[in-house]
């Protein structure tokens, strides 16, 4: 996940968020995942969600060039 920000030259930020911490436990319940997940969003507006062992960073990069309305082979 870490090379999804060199990937999009500045234009997303990753941040991870610590399982234990109270706002992962947060996201863990509210979207009914087992132990972990991946939110992709654009303020509050929820663009893309992964959950669990679905969480990955291909899928991730695939979904940000679509909502940035980028070729899929770009780099």
């Amino acid at each position: 996940m870490s090379g999804l920000e060199p990937e999009f030259h500045g234009e997303v930020r990753f941040r991870t968020v610590p399982s234990l911490q109270p706002e992962a436990k947060a996201a863990v319940a509210r979207f009914g995942w087992a132990s972990h997940g991946l939110l992709i969003r654009k303020g509050s507006a929820v663009l893309y969600l992964a959950g669990d062992h679905r969480a990955n960073g291909y899928d991730a990069s695939v979904a940000l060039k679509e909502i940035l309305g980028l070729p899929l082979d770009c780099r």
